[in-house]
């Protein structure tokens, strides 16, 4: 056979492969990063057979023996090195076995042409490519997780990961061709090169999503329902060239009295939500429902028309909220300070709750909040307390504001006031109420 070693060996172990691949056959095995394409376009070149030992020359394989007397991963009986395996070898699971994980396990990397149950736990894979060929089920409450530059795992039929925690950190890379539901989880990236891929993902209730250190993740979701009882921060992205993009996410909703939906951008992380229409927060006084946006954080939302129950907060002149075609204020909130500005183009606002809110609230010099179209603000529930608030220096303006109609309990506060350089611009004011 015709080895072709030094150029397989920069595929930095991506497969582990048993019988020699020919080299047409490789680049539809797996997502090869540009620089490995590069590679095996190369090696096409001459069509003769690939070994591909040399690629896996830093991981040391060890089987499942074919008499294995359990299922249990730890059993070390069960491995032909004698033991389970260990961060400098890949674990090899042939066609029509079975093993099952129950404790959090590490391992360089997996090749599992069979079944592999992991029952409780998180298994993490620190180097070269982990493949599942076969049936890969996670239960509830355990993991999956690859850490480190060039390490990668591809499930190529798993469908579903509900109650899962995944995560992908320091380069490494993960790929679920064919997963749409992933509920009740939380995804986790760290770094630039960090990567999860599950292009036909569509159901994500109840899930977390968290990236830091220049990590990118696209979801394709149409809608997100929280149905918890509890805060969650449901998306949170952090740091310069952080970005979650959720291009075809349209309502995000607190399908519980209990579920409160936050969402963070900040130190120049992004947050695109380009056809978002509908954002609603739970109702509960215990929950908070907050779009924030600190130290030059990004949260886009070009095609927001309705917000309810929800508090946007802005904190520095860096950081930006995008919702220009806002137009429907139901029981929201707007805090402003640090000298953020904003502008919401609604025409009226509603205030349906049962406790006093400060509706708008500016702190701080040359902090704006802007409503050139809010024509009337009015409390629809008799104990719906409704306060504005302008403080040291920040400016609250509404040049087309005609009614303010505060609720009628003796118990509640409706105020609008102006306090430290302060100010509240109402030009148009005929009713107060």
């Amino acid at each position: 056979m015709k080895k072709k070693s030094d150029a397989v060996k920069s595929l930095k172990t991506r497969l582990v492969w048993f019988e020699p691949l020919e080299s047409r056959e490789l680049l539809s095995v797996a997502p090869w990063s540009a620089e490995d394409a590069a590679v095996v376009q190369t090696l096409q070149a001459d069509d003769a057979p690939i070994d591909l030992s040399a690629a896996t020359a830093e991981l040391t394989e060890n089987a499942w023996k074919a008499d294995a007397a359990d299922a249990n991963w730890n059993n070390a009986a069960n491995w032909t090195l004698g033991h389970a395996p260990k961060s400098d070898e890949v674990a090899v699971i042939a066609s029509g076995k079975t093993v099952e994980i129950a404790k959090n396990t590490s391992v360089g990397a997996v090749q599992c042409a069979g079944t592999l149950n992991v029952k409780s736990g998180t298994l993490t894979v620190t180097s070269g490519a982990s493949t599942v060929t076969g049936t890969l089920s996670v239960a509830s409450g355990a993991g999956i997780a690859a850490s480190g530059e060039g390490t990668t795992f591809v499930a190529s039929k798993l469908t579903t990961l509900d109650g899962v925690k995944l995560s992908a950190t320091g380069g490494a890379s993960m790929t679920f061709a064919k997963l749409t539901s992933f509920t009740n989880g939380t995804m986790t990236l760290s770094g630039a090169a960090s990567t999860i891929s599950a292009s036909k993902l569509t159901n994500i209730n109840n899930s977390r999503f968290t990236l830091t250190g220049g990590a990118q993740l696209t979801v394709n979701a149409e809608s997100y329902e929280g149905n918890y009882d509890e805060n969650r921060t449901i998306f949170s992205v952090t740091g310069e060239g952080t970005k979650l993009s959720l291009p075809k996410l349209k309502t995000i909703t607190a399908t519980s009295y209990d579920a409160g939906i936050n969402i963070s951008a900040k130190d120049g992380g992004v947050i695109e939500m380009k056809v978002l229409e509908s954002f609603t927060g739970c109702t509960s006084n215990y929950r908070a429902n907050t779009l924030s946006a600190t130290n030059a954080g990004t949260v886009s939302l070009p095609a927001l028309t309705s917000f309810t129950n929800g508090t946007i907060s802005l904190s520095d002149t860096t950081s930006r909220i995008t919702a220009a075609k806002l137009t429907t204020l139901t029981n929201s909130r707007f805090t402003l300070s640090g000298g953020a500005q904003l502008t919401i183009n609604a025409e009226s606002y509603e205030g349906n709750y049962n406790e006093n809110q400060t509706i708008f609230s500016v702190t701080g010099e040359g902090t704006k909040l802007s409503f050139p179209k809010l024509k009337t603000i009015t409390a629809t529930n008799s104990l719906a307390g409704i306060n504005v608030s302008a403080k040291d220096g920040g400016e609250i303006e509404m040049k087309a504001l005609e009614s303010f109609t505060g609720c009628t309990s003796n118990y509640r506060a409706n105020t609008i006031s102006a306090t430290n350089a302060g100010t509240v611009s109402l030009p148009a004011l005929t009713s107060f109420t």
